[in-house]
């Protein structure tokens, strides 16, 4: 909708906490763009919720209709998801964009294949991309030791949903394996929505390669690309 051309944006929702809605706070006020900040009891004190033009109280991060909800009341233009929490969770980037609200992120299309990172291990394989051995979702800590059994340890325990290191650990064996197992569900659940955990070798001498990708939806596509330091180099 014109009214929610990039250039013409006045309310912006920061679906997130902390550090991560402080920067986009610090940005749209250099570009004379209005925020709302969401909170917890909590965080009710939070810097970011001080420091935004209007702020919503919610009983999670993750409560999709809350955010939505929200958005509704303020009269929001976009909504920025930060990462974590519901940045990957394809129905709430569908509820935004079918408000006609921008939703700053990928579409929900490229969410709901990619929000996933059993599911998008699985694309990556019919694409002919090389993964490192690894297993779907584990439906118990015993389904985990068998997958772990046929992946050789150590194995990293993974949240299939969110990011940022969250629900995850290696594991050495089947006692650690199974120990982690209900704790990493629980934390992914309360982190993301979405208790699903797999599986996948752990190589302890390797480095950490990301590449992002940012697009203004017209064509325009910058690539970045992180590589961590080397064990041996630290």
């Amino acid at each position: 909708p014109e009214e929610n051309d990039p250039q013409r944006l006045r309310r912006v929702l920061i679906a997130n906490r902390g550090e991560i809605a402080l920067r986009v706070i610090r940005t749209c006020k250099k570009m004379g763009i209005q925020t709302v900040a969401v909170y917890t009891q909590v965080d009710a004190k939070s810097p970011h919720v001080a420091a935004a033009d209007a702020s919503c109280c919610v009983e999670s991060y993750t409560d999709a209709d809350a955010m939505v909800a929200a958005c509704v009341a303020h009269h929001v233009h976009a909504v920025f998801p930060g990462y974590g929490f519901l940045s990957e969770n394809s129905q709430f980037a569908e509820a935004i964009e079918a408000l006609g609200i921008s939703w700053c992120g990928p579409a929900s299309e490229t969410v709901e294949s990619f929000g996933l990172k059993h599911v998008a291990r699985g694309l990556a394989q019919e694409a002919g991309v090389p993964v490192v051995p690894g297993s779907g979702i584990v439906r118990s800590s015993e389904h985990a030791c068998e997958e772990a059994a046929l992946i050789g340890y150590p194995v990293m325990l993974k949240a299939t949903g969110g990011g940022g290191g969250i629900g995850m650990q290696m594991c050495t064996d089947p006692e650690t394996l199974t120990e982690a197992f209900e704790r990493c569900g629980r934390l992914a659940q309360d982190s993301f929505a979405h208790a699903g955990l797999y599986l996948e070798r752990f190589y302890p001498q390797s480095r950490h390669i990301e590449v992002q990708i940012f697009g203004d939806g017209k064509g325009a596509v910058v690539c970045l690309l992180y590589t961590s330091p080397s064990p041996r180099d630290s």
